[in-house]
């Protein structure tokens, strides 16, 4: 899709969503299409021609799809505790929040 000269906007708007499934396994990665997001609500219902900013985008989101990857041998414990070792900057800030706040008594 990246490639294309010209971009059906409601097409972009269906692999951005299948994207953003994925993205769910590693979260960093929904930071990336954010002109998308312009082009989907400033074009909606059109094709036109593609930005190179969302060609660029595109082509991110090709590359991030490997680290679309889960860790099922995680524990709960481990995320609740924040034991569990971080694998980014934002999974580390999340890893030092004080749990012990939002436990009963």
């Amino acid at each position: 899709m990246a490639r294309q000269a010209f971009v059906d906007v409601d097409l972009l708007r269906a692999v951005v969503g299948i994207y953003m499934h994925g993205a769910q396994l590693n979260r960093d990665l929904m930071t990336i299409p954010y002109v998308i997001y312009h082009m989907i609500e400033k074009c909606e219902g059109e094709v036109v021609r593609m930005w190179p900013s969302v060609r660029r985008e595109l082509q991110s989101m090709s590359s991030g799809v490997v680290f679309m990857q889960c860790q099922v041998s995680r524990t709960f414990t481990d995320v609740r505790s924040g034991t569990m070792k971080p694998t980014s900057s934002i999974a580390s800030a999340q890893a030092t929040i004080n749990t012990s706040a939002c436990t009963k008594d």
